[in-house]
């Protein structure tokens, strides 16, 4: 009796602990997909999504565009916002936004901000957008 007692507030412990951290899981569960394009993506609590890439800066914009025309989404701006590339695009019910970090000549930093009706993050999408830009780019290779 006392055995199943420890155990179950081991568990609720446990519970609350992790409470919060559905973002960590998604990053494993992407990091053990199995592609090299799934691995790497990593999420903040609030829904963006962001990866590095060892290409340049202009590569990666290259293929962010090819990427959010494959998927269908209209392109709303390309434009230099200091060091940064920002891109947007708009998506039924959803703003897309997309900021390019140059952090060396061979190493650029991606971020993934997926609004929905300007209340909601939408992380799956955002993740969907930065797997299918690592394709595009391993198909550029």
């Amino acid at each position: 009796m006392l055995r199943r007692k420890v155990v179950s507030a081991t568990v609720v412990a446990v519970m609350v602990a992790l409470q919060g951290c559905g973002g960590a899981g998604v990053t494993v569960l992407g990091a053990g997909a199995g592609t090299a394009a799934g691995t790497g993506i990593s999420h903040t609590l609030s829904g963006v999504a962001y990866k590095t890439f060892t290409m340049p800066a202009e590569r990666v914009r290259h293929a962010v565009l090819e990427t959010l025309t494959k998927m269908e989404m209209e392109i709303t701006g390309d434009k230099q916002v200091e060091r940064n590339r920002r891109i947007t695009a708009k998506a039924i019910d959803r703003e897309i936004s997309i900021d390019l970090e140059p952090l060396t000549p061979n190493a650029t930093r991606m971020q993934v901000t997926v609004e929905e009706n300007a209340i909601f993050k939408d992380a799956a999408t955002a993740t969907e957008i930065i797997v299918q830009t690592a394709n595009a780019l391993e198909e550029q290779a």
